[in-house]
């Protein structure tokens, strides 16, 4: 949202899971009805809609119905499932794109040109039905200098103090994408591809205003392993340190040491999570961890 903001495209968000939940409605059709409602209230021109495996069950009550009341709308869905496999997508809803893996270029160029259909064949990272056939383009390059990006749109969810537990005060940021491992159950590799690490100076910016405008506490750093680069994360630990914040995140077993267990309390860590995912070394390796012994 952040992006498109920046590149004047109108953008507006809406989280159902809130919104629904506020309504205490338990029926699933109930639930798409009101959904649909929420939806078309916007009056948008184009729905995006994030399609994790979680989210599939919602996806396949919600967009058939939608599109019927909405044939005009155009259904973009973009999420670890969806990039999976996108042509599953198409047998499965009457939707018109699919975005594979990162979003921000791809569904700019694709919002630029989406009623020009001589363009869609050209847009990387995309997949697409044209006369009955789908299209998969070739994937789009991952954002190697992620401090082009601007910090989310936080200002698009006028409640996020009510997310927030008053006695927790937490809110997970990214501070890096991607991740060096081939784990064989992980949509990592599909969806985000190598690990690019953002600049310290822009994640600390980041933080500081979540601070200033929203009180936070605690931080998640929801990197899927924070100790890859020790350099980056050694810098990024001395400012984290200053700001005296409570901070979990995700690293490696394998990584880790008592100096580097030091340091990361120092800077404010009281919680570490590890994917072990087994204790045998014959599932790990099945598993391709990659973990040493």
């Amino acid at each position: 949202a952040a992006y498109l903001r920046k590149n004047k495209i109108n953008v507006s968000l809406l989280d159902l899971n809130y919104r629904i939940s506020k309504t205490k409605i338990m029926n699933i059709d109930l639930i798409i009805k009101e959904s649909i409602k929420l939806v078309e209230k916007e009056s948008a021109s184009v729905l995006g809609l994030i399609c994790d495996t979680i989210h599939l069950p919602f996806c396949i009550e919600f967009i058939p119905k939608f599109k019927e009341r909405n044939p005009n709308t155009k259904i973009i869905l973009g999420g670890n499932h969806a990039s999976a496999n996108p042509k599953r997508m198409f047998e499965l809803f009457p939707i018109d794109f699919v975005v594979i893996g990162e979003g921000e270029l791809t569904i700019l160029e694709l919002l630029e040109n989406i009623d020009d259909k001589t363009k869609h064949k050209n847009i990387q990272g995309i997949a697409y039905k044209q006369n009955e056939k789908i299209n998969i383009n070739e994937k789009r390059p991952p954002i190697n200098d992620l401090s082009e990006l601007p910090l989310p749109a936080y200002d698009l969810i006028p409640n996020l103090k009510d997310y927030l537990k008053k006695d927790e005060t937490e809110i997970g940021i990214s501070a890096s994408r991607g991740c060096p491992y081939s784990c064989s159950f992980c949509a990592s590799n599909v969806f985000w591809g190598q690990q690019r690490f953002r600049p310290v100076k822009n994640i600390i910016n980041e933080i500081k205003y979540l601070i200033q405008n929203y009180d936070i506490k605690k931080i998640s750093l929801d990197d899927l392993c924070l100790t890859n680069n020790w350099i980056w994360l050694n810098e990024l630990l001395s400012e984290l340190t200053k700001l005296k914040l409570k901070i979990r995140g995700f690293a490696r077993i394998d990584q880790l040491d008592k100096n580097i267990l030091t340091r990361l309390v120092a800077a404010g860590f009281y919680r570490l999570y590890h994917g072990i995912e087994s204790g045998s070394p014959r599932l790990r390796d099945l598993l391709k961890k990659g973990i040493k012994q």
